[in-house]
């Protein structure tokens, strides 16, 4: 048995049954570590970087948990970390009813979904800035949520199945740590587990953005929005496949304030239900290539 099977049951497990409820979810308790270890902001950029050693130590902890595992308890724990590290029915299930809710015309609902997919406050968010914010939310998590830890398992499987769930995990830990204390949030504290998200999303976040040019029925449209709008966000990633998302959808996506992608016009509810068409297509075709290349070169479970 390989890393292809690995991929595939852990990829059929997300589109059945979505994401595990939070008492089973790795990523749970991950958040709730980072919380007590806040402490450490007091020793700045080194209390960053121990919180980094730690995440590293977690994640070669569970390659060597998996090697000295056989059977179905090292499959099934494999499964279950690697399936942990994304989320690609939650895009559906986070996003659609903003969509539906915003259709029925119920603003204030929307907005009280929006909290859990924006960081931003959705607390005066009109129609236009809900819908923007659930396609913008769309277009980055395309990379963070399930290119990015999928092309480090693809990765290091080239090594060990076990070193391609670590993999994954560790970028799912590094995402984690980037949201919770990020630099923008917390100075140099977070500063190196910042960067270092930064430099793991470099190439899916293009990648992301290659795919949703490749299916997006105005290619050139998409391209040119990422040439130009691409580098508007404070992030050096995020803002590629938002815009390459802006391109594809024909609208203006817009953070008041911080930025604005595209040049069409202002997003509606059902524009939503586009990104998601996108997106599905995007991901089901990169984990199609993944799982096809794993089957070719990578070695036995």
């Amino acid at each position: 048995m390989n890393s292809a099977i690995i991929l595939l049951l852990s990829l059929a497990i997300d589109r059945v049954f979505g994401e595990p409820p939070d008492i089973f979810h790795p990523t749970v308790y991950i958040g709730k570590a980072i919380e007590k270890l806040k402490f450490l902001e007091r020793y700045g950029g080194a209390g960053g970087i121990f919180i980094v050693v730690m995440a590293a130590c977690l994640s070669i902890s569970i390659f060597l948990l998996l090697i000295h595992l056989q059977g179905y308890a090292k499959l099934l724990l494999s499964i279950y970390i690697l399936k942990s590290s994304f989320s690609w029915r939650g895009l559906r299930d986070y996003t659609l009813p903003v969509g539906d809710a915003l259709k029925s015309g119920a603003l204030e609902r929307a907005r009280k979904l929006l909290v859990y997919i924006v960081s931003r406050p959705t607390e005066k968010l009109d129609e236009s800035e809900a819908s923007s914010a659930c396609v913008e939310s769309i277009g980055e998590n395309i990379h963070d949520s399930m290119l990015s830890p999928l092309f480090y398992f693809a990765l290091f499987s080239c090594l060990s199945p076990e070193a391609g769930v670590a993999a994954a995990f560790f970028y799912r830990v590094m995402n984690t740590l980037d949201s919770m204390i990020g630099y923008r949030k917390y100075g140099s504290f977070g500063m190196s587990s910042a960067k270092l998200d930064d430099i793991l999303n470099y190439i899916p976040a293009r990648v992301s953005a290659l795919l949703i040019i490749l299916f997006s029925s105005e290619k050139i449209r998409t391209l040119k929005t990422v040439l130009k709008y691409g580098s508007a966000t404070e992030s050096p990633n995020a803002g590629i496949p938002m815009a390459a998302m802006a391109g594809a959808t024909g609208v203006k996506l817009t953070k008041k304030g911080s930025y604005v992608l595209g040049e069409g016009r202002d997003a509606v509810p059902e524009d939503i239900d586009k990104a998601i068409a996108i997106a599905d297509r995007v991901i089901f075709f990169f984990a199609l290539v993944i799982f096809l290349l794993l089957l070719i070169i990578c070695t036995p479970f």
